[in-house]
């Protein structure tokens, strides 16, 4: 059996004709595949109850999913209302609206939340010209397993319009291809609670880090991500960034100059910490390795051992003096450090950066 997915208007436009053919003053939505299929053969024509600027090809599957091929609007798709099976989408677009694909039922016009996640039903999203993606784009997207975006690089911050909460709890997320870029906007903010909630996700997952060059708020919080390499980022804001990452083993802090408020809080596997400034120790905010098992190994350079083993934030760990520096924990390009950079942030917490 050959089944097509049409929008609205078009069943409408069916319905109508089909009216105007048989003389009927009436015709429910429900009796139009069945008409339609005594036409011509064995085809079923099922009602995608989207609204959007787009354009639909017959489904092919994709790994056992529909494939839905759309034209994403630039201003806001609707897709957020798809109630159907798993699926998966296809896009020659390249931008993904805010809101775009929120699991959550949502009211565009009046920003309300109504808790029914009976929307969360995308599989795979690719969309390999992709160049930005809104806030909330696929917020609670929980079976969203891959997502595809342009490899020259897909920007989380555009202006002063962030997309915060991107791909917050999409719990089953563990491939992303193409190019993130998470970076400071020409405001000095940055996305938050980007990968929060996101369990599957892992440093593997990512296909190229080169474009994360800034963190913000609960940035991987409750994520699955196992190991953290400083070496890129320029700009830490917020706090709660690794928050209670229970798969969290490895991490190179490189030249970073302090850890933000419980930025590792209860990271209870974290093992090995490498830190390579050697100008002054590394500063720790309040409850920033709380949790952190005492017998967690922290390299320094052999140079500053003493000064570590002197701090009261660091001497209740395993202590190590390195004279080699770690090896690189992920493969990417250092980005350039910015120029004319504020101390701190809006609301008056410290900004760190790695130079």
């Amino acid at each position: 059996m050959t089944k097509y997915l049409i929008d609205e208007e078009l069943m409408a436009s069916i319905a109508d004709a089909t009216k105007e053919k048989k003389g009927l003053d009436a015709i429910e939505a429900e009796d139009i595949p069945e008409a339609i299929a005594s036409i011509s053969g064995d085809a079923v024509l099922e009602t995608l109850s989207v609204t959007e600027n787009g354009t639909y090809t017959p489904t092919t599957g994709v790994d056992g999913y529909d494939e839905v091929v759309v034209n994403i609007s630039s201003e806001d798709s609707y897709a957020k209302y798809l109630e159907r099976q798993d699926f998966s989408v296809s896009t020659t677009g390249t931008q993904v609206p805010p809101y775009c694909f929120i699991g959550y039922d949502y009211s565009s016009d009046s920003r309300g939340w109504s808790g029914d996640v009976s929307h969360n039903h995308l599989i795979k999203f690719n969309g390999p010209n992709v160049t930005y993606i809104g806030p909330h784009a696929f917020h609670y997207q929980t079976k969203l397993t891959e997502v595809t975006v342009s490899s020259s690089g897909c920007g989380l911050s555009h202006d002063s319009n962030l997309s915060d909460n991107a791909f917050e709890y999409c719990q089953s997320l563990n491939k992303i291809h193409g190019k993130l870029v998470i970076s400071k906007n020409v405001y000095n903010q940055v996305p938050s609670r980007v990968f929060e909630g996101c369990s599957a996700l892992k440093s593997s997952s990512f296909d190229d880090w080169s474009g994360i060059t800034a963190i913000n708020e609960r940035m991987f919080r409750l994520s699955g991500i196992d190991t953290f390499d400083f070496q890129y980022i320029q700009t830490v804001m917020g706090s709660g960034q690794f928050y209670m990452c229970g798969a969290l083993t490895t991490v190179n802090l490189r030249n970073l100059s302090g850890l933000s408020n419980s930025m590792f809080f209860n990271c209870g596997s974290l093992s090995n910490i490498y830190i390579e400034k050697t100008d002054a120790v590394v500063g720790v905010g309040p409850s920033a390795l709380y949790g952190v098992p005492s017998t967690c190994n922290v390299h320094v350079p052999a140079s500053m051992l003493a000064s570590y083993q002197a701090d009261g934030n660091w001497n209740g760990f395993n202590l190590i003096g390195d004279s080699e520096p770690p090896v690189m924990l992920m493969m990417a390009k250092k980005g350039k450090t910015a120029e004319d950079r504020p101390d701190v942030d809006e609301d008056g917490s410290p900004i760190y950066y790695n130079d």
